[in-house]
């Protein structure tokens, strides 16, 4: 019967996950235009679901890190009742932060969990707790990584940027009204040019005067890219990129997530690991399918403006972020990569949202804190 409440337990943290995380690998495709929501969350489910099944080959290490035996004794670790703990802790946890639309970190909570659970452990049982190990294993990954995306989208979007335009390729702009485009105009945009003085419909408008649009919020422009590289559309080129990129952060997050919650079910001895992977995979992708608007609409629109270019440059740095730190064994967050890659073009772009930047961040501060206290108190 403990069996049966642990796999519920991991099945809803996964579930959890995917409510949080599964769109944050695509916010970019959905923010800038470049795809639809439903069209972004297939291609963040099928690639997600990639990562989670490759991660028996690639991402082992993690497992372990995850088992909280490094944290406290192994007889402590192996229980069913603080297994339960740290699953339902950390779903808790992560669950209510979906329900209110902030993305927040799936390794935050667990770490934040395991220490709950290995805090009571220690008041009631006496049992040995290893603090010492938070360190190396948990905290400084953790705030290292989204200082790294940050640092690399700074650098790179520049050096695309000049690229773009010893090429020729211009930028223009879209304007819609409704969900039609009426005109296309040659606008060189810079950083806090935030709306469009004034602009009229196409030559062949047929009404008895020129529509004027004063003042059009930046919602209702596109930015475009025109010229060709190596006799292909820019514009394509760059999208299709944009896609690849978006599925390389989602194999990503589902190559680094998909460990972390599996390890639960492996120490508890409830699956072998293939039927665990499969299992939490589908878990993940139901969650993300369900219960994962807000968060996508929170990542996509909320935190920064963004073109094609540059949420490719983001979606490229969070990829190769957390595939790096994946293969090494670093428990990394992909929350704070890809955030910390969306702050930074709020800081090249100059249109970085602040407010919703520090709720974010206050959010992340409070992640760890709060599942600690859930798990303690289910301990």
């Amino acid at each position: 019967m403990e069996i049966i409440f642990i796999l519920i337990a991991v099945l809803f943290l996964a579930y959890s996950n995917g409510s949080n995380d599964n769109f944050k690998g695509v916010a970019t495709l959905y923010g800038s235009g470049t795809s639809s929501y439903r069209k972004a969350l297939i291609w963040a489910t099928v690639t997600t679901f990639s990562g989670s099944l490759t991660s028996i080959f690639l991402a082992s290490t993690l497992i372990k890190i995850f088992s909280g035996k490094g944290l406290v004794p192994v007889d402590i670790a192996s229980s069913h009742s603080f297994i339960l703990s740290v699953g339902l802790g950390a779903s808790l946890c992560i669950f209510l932060a979906s329900i209110l639309g902030w993305p927040v970190s799936t390794t935050h909570a667990l770490t934040g969990a395991l220490v709950g659970g290995g805090i009571s452990s220690y008041v009631l049982q006496g049992s040995e707790l290893k603090l010492a190990a938070l360190g190396g294993n948990f905290i400084i990954p953790l705030l290292i990584s989204p200082l790294i995306s940050i640092i690399l989208v700074a650098m790179l979007y520049p050096i695309f940027r000049y690229i773009r335009i010893k090429m020729g390729i211009t930028k223009e702009m879209d304007i819609c009204v409704g969900e039609k485009v009426v005109r296309t105009v040659p606008l060189p945009v810079g950083p806090g040019k935030d709306y469009l003085s004034s602009a009229t419909l196409s030559p062949d408008y047929q009404g008895d005067k020129a529509l004027t649009i004063d003042l059009a919020p930046r919602e209702t422009l596109m930015e475009r890219y025109d010229g060709r590289f190596l006799g292909i559309n820019s514009e394509k080129l760059l999208d299709a990129f944009h896609f690849l990129s978006g599925g390389l952060v989602s194999f990503a997050r589902g190559l680094n997530d998909t460990p972390k919650i599996l390890a639960l079910l492996l120490t508890a001895s409830a699956f072998q690991i293939e039927y665990g992977l499969v299992s939490v995979g589908i878990a993940m992708a139901i969650g993300g399918i369900i219960n994962g608007r807000r968060v996508a609409n929170r990542m996509s629109h909320d935190i920064t403006s963004m073109n094609h270019g540059q949420g490719f440059t983001a979606n490229l740095v969070t990829g190769i972020v957390v595939i790096f730190a994946s293969r090494i064994g670093v428990p990394v967050s992909t929350t704070h990569v890809s955030c910390g890659s969306l702050f930074a073009l709020g800081i090249v772009n100059r249109s970085a949202k602040v407010k919703t930047i520090l709720r974010i961040l206050v959010a992340w501060v409070t992640t760890l804190p709060l599942a600690a206290l859930l798990a303690a108190v289910i301990y």
